[in-house]
């Protein structure tokens, strides 16, 4: 008798391509990161190709090699860039200024948002007083 089988959904195929972007981005190899997860480098394959189902346990752990988050991983975060963790992208305000910019149609007036965020910034590292809070000016 044959046992039957789980088929996968778009979702593995998606999942699994997320893990497989994720992983090229932080160079890992196949093995390398089957390795942190303990499974083989093959079970990572059929993850990444979605033709297994990543196990809840499996998904935790992929998240944390990766340096993500499951919500990540299974596209639950907002813009993809929050994957980026740290660097100010789990700040309510940093989400607001994606979540308006991503809005905005007008490639030209994208273009001069980044400028005037840019400048902004420039001008706001060159004020600060070194712990973060700009120094008022007499």
């Amino acid at each position: 008798m044959v046992a039957a089988t789980r088929s996968t959904a778009p979702f593995d195929v998606t999942l699994g391509a997320r893990v497989r972007e994720r992983r090229l981005r932080l160079r890992l190899t196949q093995r390398a990161l089957a390795r942190m997860i303990g499974v083989g480098y093959r079970q990572l394959q059929k993850y990444e190709g979605g033709f297994n189902r990543i196990h809840p346990a499996e998904l935790l752990a992929l998240a944390v090699a990766l340096k993500t988050t499951v919500a990540d991983l299974v596209g639950e975060a907002r813009p993809s860039v929050l994957g980026v963790m740290g660097h100010g992208w789990d700040r309510p305000d940093s989400l607001a200024l994606v979540d308006a910019f991503v809005k905005i149609e007008s490639a030209e007036v994208r273009r001069l948002v980044i400028g005037i965020a840019r400048a902004m910034a420039t001008e706001a590292s060159l004020s600060s007083d070194g712990d973060g809070d700009a120094v008022e000016e007499a």
